[in-house]
């Protein structure tokens, strides 16, 4: 039976991608710090302590193991130099003790981001220069730099998911439990256009390009081929949730900016990363659309949730757990 290290295994999308690969037969080895909370976990997988910054604790984690894929990852940080400690040089040291203690392993999956691309009103391919708009992008974009200077010493393959939501997720929480009030905020109209992917359709990509001869040595967005404007988004969301009425307030750009300033500032004081700060809002006020064309050639892929049919099942899910 083949087995699989997965790194980021208790978030949320590292929950779904287990029970995918149990439910596949596949043994599932999960690399947890010892202060995760792995209580959704236990009798489902085998554990092994380490962290990607403690290059001595992984050599052990990547023994006997058929795949690794790397999920783990910060989305925020005090700074800059967070980012590149976790998310760059933590998937170089990952890279390093699969290349001594385990050279001849089938694959490598590197689960980078969508932000390591640039923004794009219009489906992006690939191959197309990278121009990140925030710290979290550029340390996701020199992680796949590395492995694509050394991907012919291991079988790699680099995944860029779009906008991730699903049954699970805690940062589109907000939004839902906003909209369940009646109140939208709008910035630059909602117009700004997206590319999604619900949970469960990106760990099947995943496992698919984790299996497929055709995928080494590539990087691959994966996304749903609908491209909708974040009003689309929220419209899903009142649907799913029976709201007839909403108040949509539009907020400004420079609104933005000057809230960022204040979140940022406060954030300083109390020494916490800024989830809201001038990146983000760089980000939120651009469109950020890609194909997932080559995913779908190389793989088969088929991506089964529209906005609509995600966004139910999600709301559901949250309905369920009280959380709206």
């Amino acid at each position: 039976m083949s087995k699989v290290l997965l790194t980021g295994a208790t978030g949320f999308i590292g929950h779904h991608l287990v029970d995918l690969l149990k439910s596949e037969g596949f043994d599932v080895r999960c690399l947890v710090r010892k202060t995760s909370n792995i209580s959704n976990l236990v009798g489902k997988v085998e554990f092994v302590y380490g962290e990607v910054t403690s290059p001595e604790s992984l050599e052990g984690a990547v023994k006997s193991v058929d795949y690794v894929v790397h999920l783990a990852g910060v989305v925020k940080a005090l700074n800059p130099e967070g980012y590149y400690r976790v998310n760059t040089q933590g998937t170089i040291n990952l890279f390093n003790a699969i290349l001594k203690s385990n050279p001849n392993i089938k694959r490598f999956v590197f689960i980078s981001s969508q932000a390591a691309s640039k923004p794009s009103e219009v489906p992006i391919k690939e191959n197309e220069p990278s121009a990140p708009v925030t710290s979290y992008g550029k340390s996701k974009l020199e992680a796949e730099k590395f492995l694509n200077q050394n991907s012919d010493k291991l079988p790699i393959t680099i995944i860029r998911p779009s906008a991730v939501y699903g049954p699970g997720d805690k940062e589109f929480l907000p939004v839902y439990k906003m909209i369940s009030k009646g109140i939208e905020i709008l910035v630059k109209g909602g117009r700004t256009k997206i590319s999604f992917v619900y949970v469960k359709d990106l760990v099947k990509s995943i496992y698919l390009a984790m299996l497929s001869e055709k995928t080494i040595g590539k990087t691959y967005f994966s996304c749903h081929p609908e491209v909708i404007e974040l009003i689309d988004f929220y419209k899903a969301i009142e649907e799913a949730l029976g709201k007839k009425f909403v108040l949509r307030i539009k907020v400004p750009v420079p609104v933005m900016y000057f809230a960022a300033m204040v979140n940022t500032g406060v954030a300083k004081l109390l020494r916490t990363p800024a989830m809201f700060n001038f990146e983000k809002v760089n980000e939120l006020t651009n469109s950020w659309v890609a194909s997932p064309e080559e995913i779908i050639k190389d793989t088969s892929m088929k991506y089964e949730y529209d906005i609509k049919a995600g966004v139910r099942e999600t709301i559901a899910w949250a309905k369920e757990n009280k959380l709206v």
